[in-house]
Order: C-alpha cells, then structure tokens, then sequence
C-alpha cells in the first residue's frame, strides 16, 4: 500500500488531488477537515480502506504543510473519513457480507448493497460534525 502511494506521489497524483481538496476547502480548518473527511469517505466506498488510507496519507501531511497547520491534526480525522464507511455500503467490511451470508442461509432475505446506507449517512455526516467543530479541539 505504501508503494503504491509512494508511487501515485512521484507520478503527481496525490498533488492533483491535494490541490482539489485545497480548492474545495478554501480556508478554515473545520471546512478542510470536513471536506478531508468526506472525500476520503467516498474514495473508500469503492476501494479499500487501506489503500485509501496509504494513499491519504501523503496528501493528508502535504495538505497539512501548505496550510501551515501542525501535521498531527489532519491524519486522524482522514482515517476516520475512511473508516466509517463501513457503515454505509454492504462491501464495507467483511462483517456485513458475513452478516448477508448468515441472512440468507438462515432463510432471510439477504440485504442489499445500500441497506446500510440511510444509517450509515447520518452516521457519516454527525462523524465529519463533530470532527471539523469539536474533535479538533
């Protein structure tokens, strides 16, 4: 995972997206924080977690960097960003399809991609709340 990141670094990737979060973000910490949160949600929703983390992280500290703001607040609300969309979609985590396995072997009707979604958007969205208001402090 980290060659893989340390790879999409030297190729310009991780500026061109650091560059759109910036953008997106414009000033504020609470606004970077969300918007660093959200994204690397969304990234996770259709890759790994880890991958997205790895990749992240680079960018999380180069966008850190360019706001003059102290490396070690930016990396754990990204992580968290990643990490809470397991809640959202079914291939989340291996627990959900586990669950979806004993759903339908014991007969249930088994539970689609986006079941978890409604709850797991609030979730999400009260996540990125308290992190970009109170979690920073």
């Amino acid at each position: 995972m980290f060659v893989l990141s340390a790879g999409l670094t030297r190729m310009g990737v991780s500026s061109l997206i650091d560059g759109q979060v910036l953008r997106l973000a414009r000033q504020g910490e609470a606004r970077l924080v969300a918007v660093l949160m959200t994204v690397t949600a969304l990234l996770s929703s259709f890759m790994n977690k880890g991958v997205v983390a790895a990749m992240f992280l680079p960018i999380t500290l180069e966008i850190a960097k360019r706001t003059r703001q102290a490396p070690s607040r930016l990396p754990l609300p990204m992580a968290y960003g990643s990490l809470v969309v397991g809640l959202i979609l079914l291939m989340g985590t291996a627990s959900n399809l586990g669950v979806r396995d004993v759903m339908r072997d014991a007969g249930y009707s088994p539970l689609g991609i986006f079941d978890f979604a409604p709850g797991g958007l609030v979730i999400l969205l009260l996540s990125v709340l308290y992190m970009a208001l109170i979690g920073r402090h």
